[in-house]
């Protein structure tokens, strides 16, 4: 699994894919906003740093440790809800992918062995 939030973290988790585990290590003086996945509401909220208790809430608190499994390609919006920290850029998009299927085994087109 992965372990992020903040600067380095869009990187890291533009790489993930269904079944991924995705953990949050909240440092103190933070917490974790999640907005409902795959919304234009949330998007909107997520690009203005707006916290909307009817459409997000606050999902890991203070020095707390979550993690869960990508069980779908929603896009997912994470931020911290503190101060101005969202706008100063604590916030994560996670667009999953589905994992690409392993290569087939090259043919063995002579029947040899």
């Amino acid at each position: 699994g992965s372990n992020c939030f903040g600067g380095g973290c869009q990187q890291f988790v533009d790489d993930m894919v269904v079944g991924d585990i995705l953990t949050f290590d909240v440092p103190p003086g933070h917490n974790v906003w999640q907005w409902q996945p795959e919304s234009a509401v949330s998007e909107a909220e997520f690009n203005t740093c707006t916290f909307n208790a009817t459409n997000g809430e606050i999902w890991a608190t203070d020095s707390e440790t979550k993690s869960f499994q990508i069980g779908s390609t929603d896009t997912m919006y994470f931020a911290c809800e503190i101060g101005s920290h969202c706008l100063a850029g604590q916030k994560v998009l996670v667009q999953p992918k589905l994992p690409s299927a392993p290569a087939p085994a090259p043919a063995d087109l002579h029947g040899s062995g």
